[in-house]
C-alpha cells in the first residue's frame, strides 16, 4: 500500500486561514475472495492477490478567528474512487 498527502496553508486577510489538502493511496496485489457458483453445489471460494485500489481525495478548509478565542470552521471533502 502506498499513501501520500500534501497540505498547503495560506493566511488570508481579515483573520481567515485557508487549508487545502490532497490525499492519495494505491494498493496493488491486494487479497480478493470470489465466490464461484456452480449448479446444485456449494459455492467455491477462490482467493487471489489480484485486486487493486486507488483513492484520490481533496479537502478544503476555511477558518475564521473570531474575538474572545472563538473560531468558525468550514470543511469540504471531495473523494474520487
Amino acid at each position: 500500500m502506498q499513501i501520500w498527502n500534501l497540505d498547503l496553508q495560506k493566511t488570508l486577510p481579515h483573520g481567515f486561514l485557508l487549508n487545502a489538502g490532497y490525499n492519495g493511496a494505491k494498493g496493488t496485489h491486494l487479497d480478493e475472495d470470489r465466490a464461484i457458483l456452480t449448479d446444485n453445489a456449494q459455492p467455491f471460494i477462490y482467493e487471489s492477490s489480484n485486486a487493486n485500489s486507488v483513492l484520490h481525495a481533496l479537502s478544503v478548509r476555511v477558518r475564521k478567528r473570531m474575538t474572545s478565542d472563538w473560531d468558525q470552521r468550514k470543511l469540504h471533502f471531495f473523494q474520487v474512487d
